[in-house]
């Protein structure tokens, strides 16, 4: 998983709003296209079991089974554009089984 120094930040930073309970967030797919997606980031207060780990900086994603898959070629961003920029993304190279959004 790639992770852009401004998408780092923004993690950083909905982790530190969250507070000291929060761990890392657990990956549970993308609303969008192969492309061009919208992360679902949930919090999680414990590691979640089973999953596998993706570090970016002092934040930790969880991801478990096809999900994690995706996130191993994953590249997280996020457009801070003014006025229209729209956060956090997540895109990521076609797969011969299709990304998970386009099937």
């Amino acid at each position: 998983m790639v992770v852009t120094d401004a998408a780092q930040r923004r993690l950083d930073a909905l982790r530190r709003r969250l507070g000291a309970r929060c761990v890392g967030f657990r990956f549970d797919g993308a609303v969008g296209s192969c492309s061009f997606s919208k992360p679902i980031l949930k919090p999680v207060s414990a590691p979640v079991a089973e999953a596998r780990e993706f570090r970016a900086g002092a934040v930790v994603i969880f991801a478990t089974g096809e999900l994690a898959e995706i996130l191993e070629t994953a590249t997280v961003d996020c457009d801070t554009t003014p006025l229209f920029g729209r956060g956090l993304t997540v895109s990521w190279p076609h797969r011969e089984r299709g990304c998970p959004n386009c099937r």
